[in-house]
């Protein structure tokens, strides 16, 4: 009981995160039977399916008709749309198809910098010795992840060019 305490009340949300995480994993190794299509058609079906599972949840938990938003939340929504979904997607099954699913997990890791990166430029934080540090971390572990398949890519075109 003290450790469902100690979670703040909030199980459901915790069970969410582990289940995103899970669930991701899985499509980076499941992801791999697309190869044969172009990255555009899972991307798409991605979208869809997913968007056929949440419209129920959002037609009533939202409740999208009563709500009234500004012109700059439905460009942002757009934006987020397009960009941060749609365009991820698609460059996700690029990798996927073009790398590998260990390269298209260890993207993953590759955000964190991009936030800590994007924090300095838009938000003015500071680099500090601990982010320097978690960042050479991550990119030196996206490195060891992918250095062996990278590998592998150069000798199998070797042999085919031959």
């Amino acid at each position: 009981a003290g450790l469902l305490t100690d979670l703040g009340g909030q199980v459901p949300q915790h069970l969410a995160c582990v289940l995103g995480a899970i669930l991701f994993g899985i499509a980076a190794v499941h992801g791999r039977r697309f190869d044969g299509l172009p990255a555009l058609v899972p991307a798409t079906l991605t979208l869809v399916v997913g968007a056929i599972a949440l419209l129920p949840l959002s037609l009533a938990i939202d409740r999208p008709w009563s709500l009234e938003p500004s012109r700059a939340s439905l460009v942002a929504l757009a934006c987020l749309a397009v960009f941060s979904t749609a365009g991820a997607l698609f460059l996700y099954y690029r990798i996927l198809g073009t790398l590998g699913s260990i390269a298209a997990a260890s993207q993953s890791y590759l955000r964190i910098v991009v936030g800590v990166a994007a924090g300095i430029v838009f938000l003015g934080e500071t680099l500090t010795p601990e982010r320097l540090a978690g960042i050479v971390l991550i990119v030196a572990g996206v490195v060891a992840m992918t250095w062996r398949s990278a590998d592998r890519r150069r000798t199998v075109a070797k042999g085919a060019s031959s």
